[in-house]
């Protein structure tokens, strides 16, 4: 059954992204419900609207966030490219994440 709704989930992330590099990141390599589901009909083609970009930091972590991006823990920047609004889509735990204060705003010098 997972292997088969693992299967549907993928075609449905390469029906619904147009770029096949960017649905080949979106789509997960864990079975399916091993961790939170996404369940709306409109996630995944969020990544085709032009103001939209999805940035694979291929396992680097982000040290510091500063004028110009996200910076590793050398201090060399992780992102060319000025930015309105960085997420961080790491996860957080379903059952007491917004409780235990895992999901916030930080707000940078003008707010």
């Amino acid at each position: 059954f997972f292997n088969k709704l693992k299967a549907y989930l993928s075609l449905k992330i390469r029906q619904e992204v147009d770029d096949p590099e960017i649905a080949r990141k979106l789509t997960p390599k864990y079975p399916v419900a091993c961790k939170r589901l996404c369940i709306t009909d409109d996630y995944w083609k969020t990544f085709n609207k032009p103001n939209v970009t999805l940035i694979d930091l291929g396992g680097k972590s982000v040290k510091t966030v500063g004028k110009g991006g996200p910076y590793d823990h050398e201090n060399k920047p992780l992102l060319r490219k000025p930015l309105d609004v960085l997420i961080f889509a790491t996860g957080f735990n379903a059952m007491t994440g917004a409780a235990d204060g895992q999901i916030g705003v930080l707000k940078g010098v003008n707010g």
